[in-house]
């Protein structure tokens, strides 16, 4: 990502809405709606792009084939929309996560009402974007909620502490699910789900309009694996049982299948396959190809924010 993060917001949305105005042939209508901005608004950033030779006699962009590339995302996989960021440089999770950030607060924070955020490394560079990219003042700010437990074994990438810090960076309340992210039994979870600061949170979740995921994949790379939940011996298991990824600690196999396993049934989260609102998965890197085509194919997700090298995989 560029060294000045408000410089480079600024260049990408006027590249974007160039791309939708003279490629895509949309009307400065249909592109204000889509961004929730003005049309007056949708005149200047062209007219600014204009003024910063981003429109030639065409597009010019050092990420041209990017918007190609997501395009083609969409139309493989029948999602509502895509981004992909160059797989370039050491902190590809903070570049996933700005990503993330810019699309949220560009498109759908001042028309939602709540959202939710899951666990995981990646999630946890959320509230550290928004701090530091450039965003208009809305009076509608959603609150956040947990996508499942908050209690865990290290709270530095728990749904609370994502969370927690995405609340804090746009000025929202947050809602904890306040139970473990893992019962210790399958009856444990029906005890924890009936209380009823546990139910009502639950049921904040279940209803947030937007949902912030990312997935895991079953090997040492993998978050349950970084965070002690499985062990080495666990991992292989899981894998020859045919388990190729998770989504808040719900298991899937390479056709993205949920599965009806113990770790699966302990789980205190949403509802898994998620039945309601947009679910933006946050994810990529070469140890989650697997886990990302899989999600895909077995239309978990609504949005897709992932790296080229990733794209590039999905695509062949």
């Amino acid at each position: 990502m560029a060294a000045n993060d408000e410089r480079f917001t600024d260049y990408d949305l006027m590249v974007r809405i160039a791309w939708l105005y003279y490629i895509d042939h949309m009307t400065q209508h249909d592109i204000a709606k889509q961004y929730g901005i003005t049309r007056i608004k949708v005149q200047r950033i062209l007219r600014d792009a204009e003024q910063n030779n981003i429109i030639t006699i065409s597009i010019q962009n050092p990420f041209y084939n990017l918007l190609h590339i997501e395009r083609d995302i969409i139309d493989r996989f029948g999602l509502r929309d895509a981004v992909v960021v160059p797989s370039q440089g050491l902190h590809l999770e903070q570049d996933l996560a700005k990503a993330g950030a810019i699309y949220l607060s560009r498109k759908l924070l001042s028309n939602v009402k709540s959202i939710g955020i899951g666990a995981g490394r990646t999630l946890s560079h959320l509230g550290a974007s928004f701090a530091t990219i450039f965003q208009e003042k809305t009076e509608n700010i959603p609150y956040v909620v947990s996508l499942q437990g908050v209690l865990s074994h290290d709270a530095t990438w728990s749904s609370m502490d994502n969370g927690q810090s995405v609340a804090q960076a746009i000025g929202a309340p947050f809602f904890g699910i306040w139970a473990p992210c893992s019962a210790q039994t399958v009856d444990d979870v029906e005890l924890l789900k009936n209380q009823k600061m546990i139910k009502n949170a639950l049921e904040m979740a279940n209803d947030a309009e937007v949902k912030v995921i990312s997935v895991g994949s079953i090997d040492e790379h993998g978050f349950l694996y970084s965070t002690n939940v499985l062990d080495s011996f666990d991992v292989q298991l899981l894998k020859s049982k045919g388990v190729c990824g998770e989504i808040l600690l719900h298991l899937y196999d390479s056709n993205g299948n949920m599965l009806d396993d113990d770790l699966s049934r302990r789980s205190i989260s949403v509802d898994i396959p998620i039945q309601k609102g947009v679910v933006i998965c946050i994810a990529g890197g070469k140890h989650k190809h697997a886990s990302i085509k899989a999600v895909l194919q077995g239309k978990q997700i609504s949005v897709l924010i992932t790296d080229y090298d990733t794209a590039q995989y999905l695509l062949e």
